[in-house]
C-alpha cells in the first residue's frame, strides 16, 4: 500500500486472510459472524489506499520470514501482523469492579479487572508496546464484597508514587497531536518534522523533540502580530477549505480575497503585514517580573544569551529554556568571561595596542579602539596567539598573486563559512593543511580549477557496525564529510577528516539517518 497512508480500511483479502488466520490459530470462538469493517477518527484520513497490512491471500508469521530481514524490521512486521489479525477477532470481556472503602472522615477507593473472555488480547494488547500505560492483561481480583459489608484493617502498606510532569513530544507524538487537532496530511507530516529541526525551533535529544529559545522567540512574534493565522482553529478549518475547493466544492477566489483583504469579523493578511513589528524587541523573552532590574533572554544573531542591564553571558547549548530558572540566570551572568581582554603588543605601523577579546560570538583580535578587526579560527589555542598571528589575521585578506592565465588576483581569507580563496566570482574552499595564511600560488590555481569536480574519497575507515556498509570520508564542494554510499554527513570543522575514527563515523551517519533527508527547494521553471 501506500506507505503514509493513515486508512484504517482492509480490502477484502486481507479481512479473509485474517479470518482464517483466528479460525485455524485460535478457534471458533474468537471469529466474529462477520467481519469487521472501521471507520476512521482521524479528521483528514487519507483512505484513497488500503491499510498498512500483511502482504498477499494469506499472511506470514514473523517465524516464516525472520531469518531473511533483519531483527527491527522482524519486530515491525510483527506489530502490523498482530494488530491485522486481531482487528477482525470478537471483542474481549472484562469485569470491572470498583469499591469505596469509608472510615469516618477517610474514604479509600479500589478498582479490580477479571478477564472473562480474552477476544482480540489474545493476539495483541496495545500496552505491551507502551510502558506508559498499565497491562491491560494483567488481572487484579478483588474478594466477594456486598454493599454495607464491615472491613477489619489487618495491616497497613504505604506505597509512594510520584507524579510526573507531562513527556516531552516525540516526533510520533507530536504527528499524533497534529492529527488530532486535523492538521497537515500524512504527505506532509515528515517535511515538518525535518523543518522544525532543520530551523533550530526543536532539539532532538535521546529522541525528545526541545525547544529552543528561538521557538519561543518567534512563537512569541507570530502570536502577538499574527495571531489569528497561527490558531490551531483555524489552520485545521482553512484545510478543510482546501479540500472543499480541491473537490470542487467551493470557489478559491472569495477565499483568498478574504484571507488577503479580510472581512467585518476576520483581519486579513494586509492589515497585519502593515502593522509595524519592533523585531528586537520581539527577540526578547522576559525571564522575570522586576521592572527596576529585569532579567531577559533575547535571541541574537549568533545564538541566545542572558542580560541584565549592560551584562551579557551566552547560554551554553546544553541549556534548554526549561532549564533557565532565576537562580540559574543569575549564576551565569555571575560568571567570569571566559577569557579577560588580553594586549598582545603594539602595531608597528601605528603603534595602537593589539588586543585579544572574546565577544559573544567568539574570540577574535582587535587593532587599538578601531573596527579593524579579525575572529580567530576554532581550532586555534588561544594560549598561542602571538604578536605575529595577530597582526597576520588583521592583514587579511591576503593577495595570494595572479591567476597564470586570466592574470586575476587571487585573495584568501576567513569567511563565515571557514577558509576561502577568491578570484572575481569564483570561490574555493580550503580544506586540509593550507590556511589563507600560508597556501601558495600554484595549490590556489589546483583549487580554483577543481571546485566544481565531483566528490573524492580521501579515506576508508571501515565497515558500519550495524548495516556493514564502508564509510568512506570524501571530499566535497562544501568540505569534507562521511558516506556510507546513501548517506552523507558533513564533518562541519568539529572533526579532522585525517584523524576521525570509525566510531565518530558511525555516530554522524546514525545522527544523519535518524534526521531523515533533506527537502530540496526546487526551482520555478520560467515561462
Amino acid at each position: 500500500t501506500y506507505m503514509r497512508t493513515d486508512s484504517i480500511n482492509l480490502s477484502d483479502e486481507a479481512i479473509n486472510a485474517s479470518r482464517e488466520i483466528i479460525s485455524n490459530d485460535f478457534g471458533s470462538e474468537y471469529l466474529p459472524d462477520s467481519a469487521r469493517h472501521y471507520k476512521g477518527k482521524v479528521k483528514n484520513a487519507q483512505e484513497a489506499h488500503e491499510a498498512i497490512r500483511p502482504a498477499g491471500r494469506r499472511f506470514k508469521t514473523v517465524d516464516q520470514i525472520k531469518n531473511s530481514i533483519g531483527p527491527d524490521e522482524s519486530n515491525l512486521y510483527e506489530l502490523i501482523w498482530k494488530r491485522t489479525v486481531a482487528c477482525q477477532m470478537k471483542s474481549a470481556q472484562l469485569k470491572l469492579t470498583s469499591i469505596t472503602i469509608k472510615n469516618q472522615n477517610t474514604e479509600f477507593r479500589t478498582s479490580g479487572q477479571v478477564i472473562l473472555f480474552a477476544g482480540y488480547m489474545k493476539v495483541y494488547v496495545e500496552s505491551r508496546d507502551d510502558t506508559k500505560t498499565p497491562n491491560i492483561n494483567k488481572e487484579n481480583v478483588l474478594p466477594e464484597l456486598k454493599k454495607n459489608d464491615h472491613l477489619s484493617c489487618d495491616r497497613i502498606s504505604i506505597d509512594e508514587s510520584t507524579t510526573k510532569p507531562p513527556a516531552r513530544f516525540t516526533e510520533a507524538s507530536l504527528v499524533k497531536e497534529m492529527e488530532a487537532d486535523g492538521i497537515g496530511r500524512p504527505s506532509t507530516y515528515s517535511s515538518i518534522i525535518n523543518k522544525i529541526q532543520q530551523k533550530d525551533y526543536v532539539r532532538n535529544n535521546k529522541g525528545s523533540l526541545t525547544p529552543t529559545f528561538l521557538a519561543f522567540a518567534v512563537t512569541q512574534l507570530l502570536e502577538n502580530h499574527f495571531n489569528p493565522l497561527v490558531d490551531i482553529k483555524f489552520t485545521a478549518e482553512m484545510e478543510d477549505t482546501l479540500d472543499a475547493i480541491a473537490r470542487g466544492e467551493q470557489n478559491s477566489l472569495p477565499f483568498m480575497k478574504e484571507f488577503y483583504f479580510g472581512s467585518e469579523s476576520e483581519t486579513g493578511l494586509l492589515k497585519m503585514l502593515d502593522e509595524k513589528i519592533d523585531i528586537p524587541k520581539a527577540c526578547i523573552i522576559p525571564l522575570n517580573g522586576d521592572e527596576k532590574e529585569p532579567i531577559i533572554a533575547r535571541v541574537g544573531n549568533y545564538g541566545p544569551y542572558i542580560q541584565r542591564g549592560d551584562v551579557r553571558r551566552n547560554i551554553p547549548d546544553i541549556l534548554a529554556p526549561g532549564d533557565i530558572t532565576i537562580e540559574k540566570a543569575i549564576e551565569i551572568l555571575n560568571e567570569t568571561p571566559e577569557k579577560e581582554d588580553k594586549e598582545l603588543g603594539a602595531d608597528p605601523n601605528t603603534g595602537e595596542q593589539i588586543i585579544l577579546k572574546v565577544g559573544p560570538y567568539g574570540p577574535y583580535v582587535q587593532l587599538g579602539d578601531s573596527k579593524t578587526r579579525k575572529s580567530i579560527p576554532k581550532n586555534v589555542d588561544l594560549n598561542n596567539v602571538s604578536i605575529e598571528y595577530a597582526l597576520s589575521l588583521l592583514s587579511l585578506p591576503r593577495n595570494i598573486g595572479e591567476h597564470p592565465e586570466s592574470k586575476e588576483p587571487i585573495f584568501a581569507d576567513y569567511g563565515r563559512y571557514g577558509p576561502y580563496i577568491k578570484m572575481g566570482k569564483q570561490n574555493a574552499s580550503l580544506r586540509g593543511p593550507e590556511t589563507p595564511l600560508d597556501i601558495t600560488i600554484e595549490k590556489a590555481v589546483e583549487l580554483l580549477a577543481n571546485r566544481n569536480k565531483k566528490s573524492s574519497t580521501l579515506r576508508s575507515l571501515g565497515s558500519h557496525p550495524e548495516s556493514k556498509e564502508e564509510l568512506v570520508v570524501k571530499d566535497g564542494r562544501y568540505g569534507p564529510y562521511i558516506s556510507d554510499g546513501k548517506i552523507n554527513a558533513s564533518l562541519n570543522n568539529s572533526f579532522d577528516p585525517e584523524s576521525i575514527t570509525l566510531e565518530q563515523a558511525t555516530e554522524l551517519i546514525n545522527e544523519k539517518r535518524a534526521k531523515g533527508p533533506t527537502k530540496r527547494k526546487r526551482r520555478k521553471k520560467k515561462k
